[in-house]
C-alpha cells in the first residue's frame, strides 16, 4: 500500500478511484464492512482502492476538550488497512481550511478535482464539510452532477452481554474499554484491544518481589479501566502470557496511573523495545494490601489465572 502524507502531495489519478473517507479509529468490524465493500467495488470496476483518513481527530483542532480518546495509533491503523488489501492511503492534515470547507467545495475540489472520484463508499452516519452539512445522501445527489457513484453501507449491529443490541462504533468501543470490558470491545473490533508502546524503566519493585514487570509507555492510547488483566505480550514476533496491572500502586502509596506487565516465561532485556499487549479480560480490581506477603500471594494467583485464560482462549 502506498501512503501519501498530505492532500497537497496527491498526484491527480490517471483513472477514476474507489474511495472511502473516515477516521477509522480502531478499524472495527463496522469499518471493515465499509472497507470490504470498497474493495469489492474497486475490483468490479477495476479502479484503484483508496482510503482517506486523518492524522488526528478533527475535534482536536476544533474543540480539544471534546476530542475522543485514541483507540489506535495512526501507524497501526495503516498497518491493518494495508493488510485488508487497500492500494493507497491518503493522510489528510487537519487544518482549519479543510475542516471549514463547504460541502460543495469539498465535493468539487477534493473529491472530483483531486481524487477524480469514480465511486465513494461510506457509512450511513458519514458527515463532512462545514457544520457537517455533507452526508452520503448529499453525495448521491452530487454524483448525478459529477458522474460518480455513492454507496451507503448500513451500520453493523451486535448483541453484547449486559449491553443489549448495539451499533458498532468507535464510541461504543471507548465506552467498553473504559468500563474494563475488553472482551466485549474485542467482539466489536474483530481482534483484541491493544496497547502498543515502548518499555521504559520503572521503580523496579516487581523484580524485588520475584515478579519483574515491564513498564509500558503507551502515549495517547486510551487505557482500560484500572485493574489487573490477562493479556498476551508480543515481543519480537513471539507471544507470551502476561498479567498486566493498569492504575496506581496503592500498597506502595503511589497513585499515578501506570501500565506494568509481568511477562510469563520471558527472560531478557526489554528497555527501549516495542511491546504490544493484547487484552483478554479483566481479572480483578486494584487494591491496597496490608503487607508484601499478601500482595505477592495475590500476584501469584493473577499469574496462574492469566495462564489459564490465555491457554483456554487458544
Amino acid at each position: 500500500m502506498k501512503v501519501i502524507y498530505g492532500l497537497e502531495h496527491l498526484d491527480k489519478p490517471s483513472s477514476p478511484v474507489a474511495l472511502t473517507i473516515g477516521n477509522f479509529d480502531g478499524v472495527h468490524l463496522g469499518h471493515q464492512k465499509i472497507i470490504n465493500t470498497l474493495l469489492t467495488q474497486a475490483c468490479q470496476r477495476q479502479y484503484p482502492s483508496m482510503v482517506m483518513t486523518f492524522e488526528f481527530h478533527p475535534l482536536r483542532l476544533i474543540d480539544p476538550p471534546k476530542a475522543p480518546a485514541v483507540v489506535m495509533s495512526l501507524s497501526r491503523r495503516l498497518e491493518i488497512i494495508e493488510q485488508m488489501g487497500i492500494d493507497f492511503a491518503v493522510i489528510a492534515h487537519c487544518t482549519e481550511s479543510l475542516i471549514n470547507m463547504s460541502r460543495e467545495q469539498f465535493v468539487s475540489k477534493i473529491l472530483v478535482e483531486d481524487f477524480k472520484l469514480g465511486v465513494i463508499v461510506e457509512g450511513e452516519n458519514f458527515r463532512f464539510g462545514h457544520q457537517h452539512k455533507g452526508s452520503i445522501d448529499y453525495l448521491k445527489q452530487q454524483g448525478e452532477i459529477y458522474s460518480f457513484d455513492a454507496i451507503k453501507v448500513e451500520a453493523m449491529k451486535i448483541d453484547l452481554p449486559d449491553y443489549g443490541r448495539q451499533i458498532i462504533s468507535s464510541s461504543l468501543i471507548r465506552k467498553l474499554v473504559r468500563a474494563g470490558r475488553v472482551e466485549l470491545a474485542a467482539m466489536c473490533l474483530g481482534r483484541r484491544y491493544e496497547l502498543i508502546g515502548e518499555v521504559t524503566t520503572g521503580a523496579g519493585r516487581g523484580a524485588t518481589l520475584g515478579f519483574p514487570t515491564a513498564n509500558l509507555q503507551s502515549g495517547e492510547l486510551m487505557l482500560p479501566a484500572d485493574g489487573v488483566y490477562a493479556c498476551t505480550a508480543h515481543i519480537d514476533n513471539t507471544a507470551y502470557p502476561s498479567a498486566v496491572s493498569i492504575g496506581p500502586a496503592p500498597t506502595f502509596d503511589q497513585y499515578h496511573t501506570g501500565v506494568e506487565a509481568h511477562i510469563i516465561n520471558f527472560n531478557g532485556q526489554l528497555y527501549g523495545k516495542k511491546l504490544r499487549l493484547e487484552f483478554y479480560q479483566r481479572i480483578r480490581d486494584i487494591k491496597k494490601y496490608t503487607d508484601i506477603t499478601e500482595l505477592t500471594k495475590q500476584m501469584a494467583n493473577d499469574i496462574e489465572q492469566t495462564r489459564k485464560i490465555v491457554e483456554n482462549s487458544g
